[in-house]
């Protein structure tokens, strides 16, 4: 789950879009954005060249005051001691530097308060792009409603009839193999030259693709057709080759073939793609993600497989 650049996502955190407004901004050549991980937790990325990672801004849209706020921090991704940082701003005060140690596994409360918006931001440079991991955000408040802290990032409901493929249960091993396994809803995996994620995470377990000349390849047939379809992806290990994948979609007899831009040139690179699709296909849909262009290595990992069904 993503927020959405230019809208109030207060109820995307479980917040009264009445009170509060929940604000994202897009960094970075990928324009990405602040996400849920699947647990409900907050997902802030990094800008490694220059700083400027995303902000979540938090404000009030009435006469409210926030009073108090308390923040659980979880280990996040890719953190490095003395490059994974933040900035915490209350209202037009100076920000608050943040260190590793501030905004990693650990609980920090801010009191005496006396402001109508907060910011949290990543400001991680360095070799790694870092992540923040935000668990839980108390806000205490007075004005209308006061009294109830307010806890933005309870899991959030899934939406009605989506399913959410994480690989938790896939039998795909440590080495590259091929197989095949039974995931969520009766959906029918089958992996071909993949192994397991291998440390390079998107959100837990996930499939990690290779070569074209393999070929490396992810599929999956949906027998109650398909509505929306996404998926997740990033580059793997530090290769500098381009990596270049295509998904193949099969109805009713017919492909149609969507090709990802191409990713990951250079070094390390753990930045978080997304793929969507807007499908609406009746009957059995196969999909099929694989590798394409050169021979040789081009590693790639796909989690977090999102679909709804079309009767």
């Amino acid at each position: 789950i993503s927020m959405v650049e230019g809208s109030n996502n207060a109820e995307t955190l479980g917040l009264d879009p009445s009170i509060f407004n929940v604000t994202t901004d897009a960094i970075g050549q990928y324009n990405n954005i602040i996400g849920l991980n699947t647990d409900g937790s907050i997902r802030l990325y990094a800008n490694r060249t220059d700083g400027e990672g995303n902000t979540l801004e938090i404000s009030t849209l009435g006469d409210q005051i926030i009073t108090s706020i308390k923040i659980t921090y979880l280990a996040g991704n890719n953190t490095v001691e003395g490059e994974t940082s933040g900035l915490i701003t209350f209202g037009n005060a100076e920000g608050i530097a943040l260190q590793l140690a501030d905004i990693q596994s650990t609980t920090k409360e801010y009191t005496d308060l006396n402001v109508e918006s907060f910011t949290i931001k990543n400001t991680t440079t360095g070799t790694k792009s870092g992540q923040i991991w935000i668990s839980e955000i108390q806000i205490t408040f007075i004005g209308e409603s006061t009294g109830t802290p307010v806890d933005p990032v309870d899991p959030v409901d899934p939406i009605e009839g989506q399913f959410h493929e994480t690989f938790e249960t896939s039998t795909v091993a440590g080495s590259y193999t091929d197989g095949s396994f039974t995931g969520v809803n009766g959906v029918e995996w089958t992996f071909v030259h993949a192994r397991n994620e291998d440390g390079f995470l998107i959100d837990g377990k996930g499939i990690l693709l290779r070569r074209a000349n393999e070929p490396s390849s992810l599929s999956a047939t949906f027998a109650n057709g398909v509505g929306e379809f996404s998926f997740e992806y990033r580059k793997a290990y530090t290769g500098a080759s381009e990596r270049t994948y295509s998904v193949d979609v099969t109805n009713n007899g017919e492909t149609v073939t969507h090709v990802l831009p191409g990713f990951g040139t250079g070094g390390a690179d753990d930045t978080i793609h997304t793929f969507e699709l807007d499908l609406n296909l009746t009957g059995e849909v196969v999909i099929k993600v694989y590798a394409t262009g050169a021979d040789g290595n081009q590693q790639a990992v796909f989690d977090n497989f999102k679909w709804t069904e079309k009767a």
